[in-house]
């Protein structure tokens, strides 16, 4: 876990997974490295621990079931640095628009999700992580 927090710094990252349990934990363990963060869960089905909850306390604003997630990153980049999205998917469009907007305003965007919406894989143009890599946490 040392050094993930750098390795992300102002860019897009796609993670191909689901929310898993070890992807939560190390969501919020690594929110102990960052400030101003939003976290949107699509659905909370993995709850992180109390402990993990605790240490991030005042620092990170936690949003679940968000109906529009694209939405709510653009009307939020002015006010949080990280922005990590679990569940959701996005279209090419979205994806485009939300790395240029990490790089533009400076900002961390990472998504967990298995799948994007109408999207062949190969030639994203964002950084995108795969479950069998060596920078998957």
């Amino acid at each position: 876990m040392e050094g993930f927090p750098m390795r992300f710094s102002c860019e897009y990252i796609r993670f191909q997974c689901g929310p898993t349990e070890n992807a939560v934990d190390a969501v919020y363990a690594l929110l102990q490295h960052t400030t101003d963060t939003l976290v949107i869960h699509k659905e909370l089905e993995i709850r992180p621990s109390l402990k993990l909850l605790r240490k991030s306390r005042d620092r990170v604003k936690i949003v679940i079931e968000e109906e529009k997630p694209f939405q709510a990153v653009v009307d939020h980049l002015n006010s949080f640095n990280t922005f990590i999205l679990l569940g959701y998917e996005f279209n090419n469009f979205e994806h485009e628009f939300l790395r240029q907007a990490s790089m533009v305003n400076r900002k961390s965007i990472l998504l967990f999700s298995e799948v994007q919406m109408g999207h062949a894989p190969g030639g994203e143009s964002y950084r995108l992580v795969n479950p069998g890599s060596a920078d998957f946490i």
